[in-house]
């Protein structure tokens, strides 16, 4: 009898006790290895920024969200908020425009309503003469304002401005412009292969490089962790109107455009809106070419020249130059009034919205 109850016990404990105690020492003990890495790594934030690049490859480049919200942060801006909230540094969202004359804007402060506010929590930095001439102070960080070819106009900065929330909590929403009336993307903004091929940049994204380059080291300045959260594109009429040669490659053109900006300033998941240019009663083979292309670029469209967070804004009901209060221009169609270039900005403001929730 006492032999039956020793080996009952040898087997309950064989088979439920000891296996239970093994799991329980090495979940203790993985936990413990977990904790003491994360403060290891932590501790290992505690560097001097700017971040480099050997630190952004400490990260994995997807850090995904729930729901529907996708990557909001590639590992750089990760890494910059850790070092931010160390350093006690205030995050700046910045946002880049460019383009052509729809992007400088033409729309005229003389006929802005009362219900266009300029935010004027939200600031900008714009290149200057003979680019943009805000009439004031160009390179430099000011509240809201506009910066077209000329002070009286204004882009879809003051929209944009209007409507765009914060992505992070008491963060500052930053504005980059850099834009230039009748240039193409073939050519005038070309982006080259990579960042080391300057040598074929063309001279609008040479300036426009300088420009943000400018902007986010004055930010650093100031103070401030600059993440490039998306950028406002306002252009493709120069190609509409061009040969086919040229209007035919739009979509390959500016899904390269894409990713290089994304690569220049390492920010693989910036958004990317820009609006259908060339809106009705226009119409030629060249501008159907590149609006179809404009659609295929969307990320919803289905195409192959899709790109994942780049979104095309409907334009074709919006106000036209043509149409401004007391305007010089009866018969321009091609460019967007003063009401349609504030919706313009809003339009795109709100689109960016939805993917930073």
């Amino acid at each position: 009898m006492a032999g039956w109850l020793i080996a009952h016990k040898f087997v309950v404990y064989s088979t439920f006790i000891i296996p239970k105690l093994c799991t329980e020492m090495y979940t203790a003990i993985r936990m413990s290895f977990l904790f003491l890495l994360t403060v290891s790594q932590l501790l290992s934030f505690a560097q001097p920024i700017p971040v480099n690049d050997e630190q952004i490859l400490l990260f994995s480049s997807n850090i995904t969200r729930q729901g529907n919200d996708v990557n909001e942060f590639s590992a750089g801006g990760k890494i910059k908020q850790i070092s931010a909230v160390i350093q006690n540094k205030t995050i700046a969202e910045v946002y880049l425009i460019g383009g052509q004359s729809n992007a400088t804007g033409q729309g005229y402060l003389e006929n802005m309503t009362d219900s266009m506010k300029i935010n004027k929590s939200v600031m900008i930095f714009h290149s200057g003469t003979p680019h943009l001439n805000s009439g004031l102070p160009a390179y430099n960080w000011q509240p809201m304002h506009q910066a077209s070819e000329s002070p009286d106009r204004f882009g879809p900065e003051l929209g944009f401005a209007s409507v765009i929330k914060s992505s992070l909590p008491n963060s500052q929403i930053a504005i980059i412009k850099h834009a230039h009336s009748g240039t193409n993307l073939y050519a005038e903004w070309n982006p080259g292969q990579n960042g080391n091929d300057s040598a074929h940049w063309g001279f609008q994204f040479t300036e426009f490089v300088k420009t943000v380059n400018a902007g986010m080291d004055s930010l650093r300045q100031r103070g401030y962790e600059p993440i490039v959260k998306g950028m406002l594109w306002q252009q493709g009429e120069q190609e509409a109107i061009a040969v086919d040669s040229i209007s035919i490659q739009y979509g390959i053109l500016l899904r390269h455009f894409i990713s290089r900006v994304r690569e220049q300033f390492k920010a693989p998941q910036m958004i990317f809106v820009y609006g259908y240019v060339c809106p009705p009663p226009m119409s030629s083979p060249g501008i159907r070419t590149v609006r179809q292309a404009q659609h295929d670029i969307d990320q919803d469209s289905g195409m192959s020249l899709a790109v994942p967070r780049a979104f095309v804004i409907p334009t074709d009901d919006l106000s036209h130059r043509a149409n401004d209060k007391n305007t010089k221009y009866p018969k321009d169609h091609l460019h967007f009034g003063t009401n349609g270039t504030w919706v313009l900005g809003w339009r795109m403001g709100d689109k960016i919205n939805q993917y930073l929730k």
